[in-house]
């Protein structure tokens, strides 16, 4: 009898405790058959599945690269790493394993497919088919779980599978619980010590708070879509754990707080959401982070300006700021001023409206911002005559029915006070609502004048809706 057997019939999964790992041992010993060694506190295989030691341990250690999971299963491999390589390779996962005396690298992760791309990571870097980055494995490791979720399996020459880990099919991964982690009366919170929690929280959320029992963090984005959006997407992964965070929603801020209401503190389950939605707002909203005073709102300047849309998130003088570019597909008509007075998709379009309304954009009434003042009793800039005459003929006159009644210096003997509109106006209200949308303009003319109907020379008055 080995002594493996024998140690088997004393040891137990009942003693470990954690189910979790408890679970994938089973697993393993299902495909692999009776451990080599158990105890009540590890399983351990050799020569299995193209690894030299497969070792499954009772811990569910909390991990957040590249995404927060728990490591308890260990895969090691004969590899000699040169000590140059070796920071490099410590400083792309925590979970590399490196032993210099008997010249092995091991991998650390919840699974078997895991541990293969980590150590096939570390045999490319070794042989000097990849450079040592941390980008680059945890593109490796994103890329496999992207195949599992595709229904692919992910394949390597040297690692044979006989388990069948990495098939999508394999009924261990297909067991709701095994997928889904779901709340329930017998589920069991403890709380983690202070010392663990501060642990955690400065390597996994250094920029978060723990604070009044809680794991705190106010994150700060570009407008109130943005808002909503990093809401919408931070609701899946807090369903599949059924463990939810209470959340403080403001225009361009939300307030996250985690704790686990049940035990009234901290557990592993906050981390898990917490590390999440960190990693969601970071990466798919270049979430800033804010050094001021909470009860301050202060404008980190995320928005791009006119004309300009953002395309992700850049690091400039130590902050996160918005990676501004020139919208494209889009061509914009300026007027005198810098201000776009008319977009359109089409090129021809907009070069049309700059050949009709030319005279017309170097006009205040375009630009909206001067004085209104500055124009009193200015014919001409109102234009006369056939061809406009002084000032080119660039407003005309309409009547309440949005109907063109001349030029704007033209009126006539009697008429009153002219209700004039500059060309460039006229057809940016007539692309907007045609005929109505102009008389509707002429009206707010009319009702501004203290005395619409009084006669001599025109006062101009805004014609744009109040805010």
């Amino acid at each position: 009898m080995r002594i493996g057997d024998l140690l088997v019939e004393q040891a137990n999964y009942n003693n470990w405790d954690h189910q979790e790992s408890a679970d994938y041992s089973k697993y393993l010993e299902k495909h692999f058959g009776s451990p080599d060694e158990f105890t009540n506190e590890q399983t351990v295989w050799h020569n299995i599945d193209g690894f030299k030691r497969v070792v499954c341990r009772d811990e569910y250690i909390l991990h957040g690269s590249p995404a927060p999971h728990y490591d308890f299963v260990y895969s090691y491999i004969d590899l000699e790493v040169p000590e140059e390589l070796s920071d490099e390779l410590a400083k792309c996962s925590g979970s590399i394993l490196i032993d210099h005396l008997k010249n092995e690298v091991g991998a650390r992760c919840g699974s078997l497919t895991a541990n293969a791309v980590t150590l096939n990571f570390c045999l490319d870097v070794v042989a000097g088919r990849t450079e040592p980055s941390k980008d680059e494995y945890e593109k490796r490791i994103l890329d496999m779980k992207n195949m599992f979720k595709n229904g692919e399996k992910y394949e390597l020459d040297w690692w044979p599978d006989e388990a069948g880990d990495a098939d999508p099919e394999n009924p261990y991964y297909n067991d709701d619980k095994k997928e889904n982690v779901t709340e329930n009366a017998e589920r069991e919170y403890v709380n983690l010590e202070k010392d663990t929690i501060e642990r955690l929280r400065q390597k996994y959320l250094p920029d978060w708070e723990y604070k009044d029992n809680s794991l705190q963090k106010r994150y700060k984005f570009e407008d109130y879509f943005e808002v909503i959006q990093f809401l919408i997407n931070t609701i899946k992964p807090q369903e599949k754990l059924d463990h939810h965070a209470d959340l403080g929603v403001f225009y361009d801020e939300v307030l996250v707080k985690v704790y686990t209401h049940r035990t009234k503190d901290v557990t592993d389950y906050d981390f898990m959401v917490a590390m999440q939605m960190d990693m969601i707002a970071k990466m798919k909203h270049g979430a800033i982070n804010p050094n001021y005073d909470l009860n301050a709102l202060v404008d980190e300047g995320t928005r791009c300006w006119k004309g300009y849309v953002r395309k992700g998130m850049k690091t400039m003088f130590g902050k996160r700021v918005p990676n501004c570019v020139k919208r494209e597909g889009i061509y914009y008509v300026n007027d005198a001023f810098g201000e776009t007075i008319y977009e359109s998709n089409i090129r021809e379009q907009a070069l049309n409206f700059l050949r009709q309304n030319y005279i017309e954009l170097k006009t205040c009434d375009v630009h909206g911002r001067l004085s209104e003042a500055h124009h009193s009793g200015l014919r001409a800039w109102f234009g006369k005559g056939k061809k406009g005459g002084a000032g080119g003929g660039g407003w005309d006159r309409y009547n309440t029915k949005g109907e063109r009644i001349g030029k704007c210096g033209d009126r006539k003997k009697g008429e009153g006070k002219p209700k004039c509109l500059s060309k460039a106006r006229a057809a940016s209200l007539r692309a907007k609502g045609g005929k109505k949308a102009i008389a509707s303009a002429v009206r707010r003319k009319r009702s501004k004048d203290k005395n619409p109907e009084r006669r001599g020379k025109a006062i101009n008055v805004s014609n744009k809706k109040k805010k």
